[in-house]
């Protein structure tokens, strides 16, 4: 894949095609509608993911996928650690709702303008 610029602002180098290359963001703009399809494919499996009622709905190989794509979406989309991480913790220790968590994910994947595909997200698993 081609190293290129986009005019929001994110450059996608290097990489395996396949793995969808390396997501760098250059300057402080964070708006992201021109996006690495690996981050996008992210956001929506952290929404597929997030449709159970509790935690312990998840099998334990979807706790870690869901665990590797919260990762993607906090890099790829610069979330602080409250946003990304903790809020991914108190999902886990029962301290947020599920339903919750996927709200806050999906206000913030709006707010960084991702078009997922809803389709997608709808998929059983």
């Amino acid at each position: 894949m081609d190293s290129r610029s986009h005019e929001q602002g994110v450059r996608l180098s290097g990489g395996n095609p396949g793995v969808g290359g390396i997501l760098t963001l250059i300057g402080s703009k964070s708006t992201l509608t021109s996006m690495d399809d690996f981050v996008i494919h992210g956001c929506e499996q952290v929404l597929r993911f997030t449709q159970v009622e509790r935690w312990d709905d998840l099998s334990e190989a979807l706790k870690v996928q869901l665990g590797f794509n919260m990762g993607v979406v906090a890099l790829g989309l610069k979330l602080s650690k409250a946003d990304g991480f903790q809020a991914l913790a108190d999902a886990r220790e029962g301290q947020l709702s599920m339903q919750a968590f996927r709200n806050h994910l999906r206000s913030l994947i709006a707010s960084h303008e991702v078009e997922v595909d809803e389709a997608k997200i709808a998929r059983p698993f």
